[in-house]
């Protein structure tokens, strides 16, 4: 460590060069998903994401989106407490975009989450435990397309928030 000034320097420094590193543009679904993994380290991504991306023309308006929503995830993981509490952030957060009038993240009504069908269809491998599976029906909206980002929830203390998929609406009727 050095005098006060010198953090206060380094950490003006620091917040410089990830605004500028946030704010670049992206210019490929690939570019997003390294962006995330760089930027969102609360985060982890399932290695299939891509896949589900590739078929699909990289629309930079749903490219921010994204960004957007995984800012908001991995700054909302930070604001947790051992014992599962929030700070006052993150109940500023949580009441911002997890509940209201329209939120961006929200869970599956209970119908979908009891069919077969789409239960199976929100059910992704895990990305780090083999041979187990996670049932992801907490997504966050990319308004910009029919475009959904699904996540392991509620997050734990300690663990990061799985991002298991990202491209169209799964359960569409």
């Amino acid at each position: 460590g050095g005098t006060r000034w010198e953090d206060e320097a380094r950490g003006t420094t620091l917040r410089v060069r990830a605004q500028r590193e946030w704010n670049r543009p992206i210019e490929s679904w690939e570019a997003l998903l390294a962006w995330g993994t760089r930027q969102c380290r609360r985060l982890y991504f399932s290695g299939g994401i891509i896949e589900t991306l590739r078929p699909h023309p990289f629309v930079p308006a749903a490219a921010a989106s994204v960004r957007r929503l995984l800012i908001i995830l991995d700054e909302y993981l930070g604001t947790l407490g051992p014992d599962g509490s929030r700070t006052a952030r993150g109940d500023e957060l949580y009441s911002q975009y997890f509940v209201g009038g329209n939120p961006l993240f929200t869970d599956e009504p209970t119908t979908n989450k009891n069919n077969r069908i789409f239960r199976r269809a929100l059910t992704f491998p895990h990305p780090v435990a083999a041979g187990e599976d996670l049932f992801c029906p907490f997504h966050g909206k990319i308004w910009t397309s029919v475009f959904r980002l699904h996540f392991s929830w509620p997050p734990e203390y300690g663990k990061p928030i799985y991002i298991v998929y990202i491209g169209p609406k799964i359960t569409k009727d």
